[in-house]
């Protein structure tokens, strides 16, 4: 098992520095000065080899920290919020029923480690022909190791830190999430033998359980809110002890297991890679297809753009046949918007007609509320796959004046997409004021109700510009650009730091309408300048 461990660690390493290198092959500017001797043996490969360790360690602590914040610590916070505002720290049994519906149950019995293929696997076993079950059992045992060393640090933070509950409750959780594991390895492995099951490559199964767990949770922690001894008799050590006696059998079934080998050679094949390769390709495409069949004769030979000239009618054409796309979510934002206006004037004619009602306050989550709008990644996404990527084989497409043109033309169309449900919900604003008998609100709300729609365009303009200077998307099918990503995060998380904004102050207002009154003539810039540079296929 020790030189299967070590041939997988060097492997794995090896891989991920010569992607390394790759990616750095690709960088504008500085990626033609990379050589090709750096994929050979070498003292810098051994450092990259190193780096690569250290930052898959570190990416470990920091995606285990990211995900118990989110889908932890947040979701039971709120819940205190709501259902016990005056108590100070986390309700024991809300954590524990969070814990249970997110990782408990549904990240047990949906990650397989043995069924879940990868390249590594398919190297391994099927063309290095390593001792399947030394392999599968060694990866077992690092992904349990894994789990304790990434999640114990950020349950002890979130919980115990920030949370302010007893050491014992991490470490008693953590034991029954190495458990649980365990029960699904053996449970999983014990489908597939009997009952020719994979649950690992079944969406059908494994999606819908993820998808219900967080909503289970919340249910589970309502329907609990007055009990809150579940907390405490689900991390008791009698409980835990109980838990690991139940996992006894499951790692005999492991250990004892003959078929490694068949479950080997069955699923981790070079087609079964292939497929996964090319599911992924394929959901870096998806919202982006046409149906061809849903188009009839008067669609394709239709006169109705005939007074456009060049990149307009281009563009006009492409739009008029992809409309099929936004039309849904389009129809979904007005009756969302239309619903919720409904909603909140009912609520607010009934029970918030007092003077201390200030409607000001809400801007800082409409900045949030209009990102989640925006239209602008998922139109760029069908730009590229459905245009962009045939005619940006031609150079005169990549030229500044062809490119600003298209960025000028798009983005009209963009803006407009957003511009409906954008005035709709400020439609909705006022009716609110009205509905709570306060007009003269009106006065201090006309700075939010300018700035609603210049955010939607200064939104729209961000996506398209990062569109146009990072091109992510590849040709065959996903997306890769580290600047693409790492400023899509960026404009993500200052949209959601607003929600944290509680403030009715006009500084916040203007200086949101100065930010988009700016950034429109610095993206013309941007594109003239740096497009034709950066705009090409990968």
């Amino acid at each position: 098992m020790h030189n299967t461990a070590l041939t997988t660690w060097r492997l794995q390493r090896s891989m991920a520095v010569n992607r390394f290198v790759y990616r750095l092959q690709h960088l504008p500017l500085v990626g033609k000065k990379v050589p090709s001797s750096l994929y050979r043996g070498s003292e810098i490969k051994s450092l990259f080899s190193a780096l690569s360790l250290i930052s898959h360690i570190l990416s470990g602590f920091v995606k285990k920290a990211i995900y118990l914040a989110a889908f932890i610590y947040l979701p039971a916070q709120q819940a205190m919020e709501w259902l016990f505002p005056e108590q100070e720290g986390l309700s024991l049994t809300m954590v524990f029923l969070l814990f249970f519906c997110m990782n408990l149950l549904a990240g047990s019995f949906v990650n397989s480690t043995v069924l879940n293929v990868t390249e590594d696997k398919y190297v391994i076993l099927n063309l290095m022909r390593a001792d399947a079950k030394n392999y599968y059992l060694q990866q077992i045992l690092l992904k349990l190791a894994g789990d304790t060393l990434f999640f114990l640090p950020g349950l002890i933070v979130a919980l115990c830190v920030l949370g302010k509950l007893s050491l014992w409750v991490p470490l008693a959780l953590l034991l029954e999430l190495l458990a649980f594991r365990g029960i699904g390895e053996a449970l999983g492995l014990w489908l597939y033998d009997k009952k020719d099951f994979n649950i690992a490559h079944t969406g059908k199964v494994g999606l819908p359980i993820l998808g219900v767990s967080l909503p289970a949770a919340a249910g589970l922690i309502y329907l609990c809110r007055g009990i809150p001894t579940v907390g405490t008799v689900g991390t008791h050590p009698i409980t835990v002890l109980v838990v690991l006696i139940v996992c006894l059998p499951a790692l005999r079934y492991l250990l004892g297991f003959g078929g490694y080998t068949y479950v080997a050679r069955q699923t981790a094949t070079y087609s079964v890679v292939m497929q996964g390769i090319l599911a992924v390709q394929d959901a870096g495409k998806s919202g982006s297809a046409v149906d061809e069949k849903a188009f009839g004769e008067k669609d394709l030979h239709s006169n109705k753009f005939e007074k456009l000239h060049g990149y307009d009618y281009l563009n006009a054409l492409f739009f008029d046949r992809n409309k099929r796309q936004y039309r849904v979510l389009w129809r979904i934002k007005i009756i969302a918007i239309t619903v919720l206006t409904i909603g909140g004037c009912v609520a607010g004619f009934f029970l918030l007609n007092t003077p201390g009602t200030k409607v000001s306050t809400i801007m800082p989550a409409l900045v949030f509320i209009l990102y989640l709008m925006c239209s602008g990644q998922r139109v760029c996404r069908s730009l590229f796959y459905n245009c962009d990527v045939c005619l940006l084989k031609y150079g005169y497409y990549r030229q500044g004046d062809a490119l600003l043109q298209n960025f000028r033309i798009r983005l009209r169309r963009l803006v407009w997409m957003d511009m409906v449900p954008a005035l709709l919900l400020c439609a909705g604003i006022v009716l609110f004021i009205f509905s709570i008998r306060q007009p003269w609100q009106l006065v201090d709300c006309v700075p939010m109700l300018l700035t609603i729609p210049l955010l939607s365009i200064f939104f729209d303009i961000y996506q398209l510009l990062l569109y146009y200077i990072f091109q992510p998307y590849l040709e065959a099918g996903g997306q890769k650009s580290v600047g693409y990503s790492v400023f899509s995060m960026l404009i993500y998380v200052a949209a959601y730091a607003c929600l944290q904004v509680h403030t009715d102050s006009i500084w916040f207002t203007l200086s949101i309408m100065a930010l988009t009154v700016v950034v429109i003539p610095v993206s013309y810039a941007l594109i003239y300048r740096l497009a034709p540079k950066c705009f090409h296929l990968k």
